[in-house]
């Protein structure tokens, strides 16, 4: 997707799919770098009444948080911004297996 939106990520997600995100790094890392990145998103993070108070991260840029982390709907918002809101999403429910067990 070109200008997705967080109704769309949500709904991929309840849907099992893996998405990937584009992002600009300095502004999800705040730190002022510039450039172009992409991050896994795993989850997010809801109040009471659905709306969605931040992301869960596989990032593989941010040694900080160990390769994964949570951010903030307005920062996220704020990286994801720049690079168009590009997603890119599997067409299928991603399943993993431990034990024998999906999930």
């Amino acid at each position: 997707w070109d200008r997705a939106d967080l109704d769309t990520l949500r709904s991929e997600l309840e849907q099992g799919h893996d998405i990937i995100v584009g992002v600009e790094a300095g502004e999800l890392w705040q730190d002022g770098r510039s450039g172009g990145h992409a991050v896994w998103v795993t989850g997010i993070k809801q109040d009471a009444r659905g709306g969605i108070e931040g992301l869960f991260l596989n990032d593989s840029g941010n040694e900080e948080i160990d390769g994964g982390g949570y951010v903030p709907v307005e920062v996220f918002q704020d990286a994801w911004l720049p690079r168009g809101n590009f997603m890119v999403s599997t067409k299928h429910a991603a399943i993993e297996q431990s034990g024998g067990a999906t999930r």
